[in-house]
């Protein structure tokens, strides 16, 4: 009887090891994204505007800021975009001799192992998430 209890402890202990370590990391998703500030002017400023994203996921932790991303101007789109404006990697934005508004947009992977890409091409929108704020040059 003793051998059979210990087979039986060690299976569910291996058994449970092995389903905590398949379904605890690969469940947890990237479910949104929000951008900090939603609508922001700049009057081309030499400190242009900082955009922060923040990352909301299906599992704990539920909410990463800020949260590394694709930012662009265009996303998966092919629309035009003023050269006189421009955003680097870390969300810093300026405008430099433009006036208008322009969509300030930021893609991340649903899976939030993945880094976000270094470029987001037209049509490549399945398995990411994104979130937009605005951001008008005077």
């Amino acid at each position: 009887m003793p051998s059979n209890v210990s087979w039986f402890k060690v299976s569910f202990v291996c058994g449970l090891a092995f389903c905590c370590g398949c379904a605890g990391p690969f469940n947890r998703t990237l479910t949104g994204v929000t951008v900090s500030p939603a609508a922001v002017q700049d009057n081309g400023s030499v400190a242009g505007v900082q955009f922060v994203a923040t990352g909301t996921f299906s599992a704990p932790p539920t909410m990463l800021a800020p949260l590394a991303v694709n930012w662009s101007f265009s996303g998966f789109t092919t629309i035009p975009v003023p050269t006189e404006v421009t955003i680097d990697n870390s969300g810093l934005a300026h405008c430099v001799g433009f006036k208008g508004t322009v969509v300030v947009i930021a893609v991340h992977p649903t899976d939030p192992n993945t880094p976000a890409p270094a470029v987001v091409g037209p049509g490549t929108g399945m398995g990411f998430v994104g979130g937009s704020g605005t951001l008008t040059c005077q």
